[in-house]
């Protein structure tokens, strides 16, 4: 009985301490150069920002010229290693690019954007290339 008790508090720390490490606000600004798709709508090229909607992060809004274009829930993810750089990270396939993740620089903790039936779709026939567009906090 104790060993469960302890997983169980195990487990309640683990999440707790996850979400506080990601519960920063997300104020990032790209210049993306090409289309890209969010949330099965494809968004021009241009300058973006993307912040944080929820005190988890788990809910960004991407911004063009402080125009709402997505609204997108996402699910945390983490690296080993801190990230170097503030960035975007895209899944290519073909001429057709999907927001995939963001990275916040000094951060092992990032988000990852569910997967579109029409990615899904693509990735069943090539695997994706990944594309890096560094960001900027702001």
């Amino acid at each position: 009985m104790k060993r469960q008790y302890f997983t169980y508090v195990a487990a309640i720390a683990v999440i707790l301490s996850s979400v506080a490490a990601f519960g920063q606000n997300m104020n990032v600004r790209a210049n993306v150069p090409f289309n890209f798709v969010v949330r099965g709508n494809t968004l021009p090229a241009g300058q973006y920002d993307i912040l944080s909607m929820s005190s988890t992060g788990g809910v960004l809004s991407v911004r063009m010229e402080n125009k709402p274009m997505a609204t997108i829930g996402t699910n945390s993810i983490e690296s080993l290693t801190a990230s170097e750089k503030t960035k975007l990270i895209f899944h290519r396939y073909g001429s057709e690019y999907f927001l995939a993740e963001v990275w916040l620089e000094g951060n092992s903790r990032g988000v990852e954007i569910p997967k579109t039936h029409r990615e899904k779709e693509l990735a069943l026939n090539q695997g994706p290339g990944q594309v890096v567009v560094l960001a900027e906090l702001r």
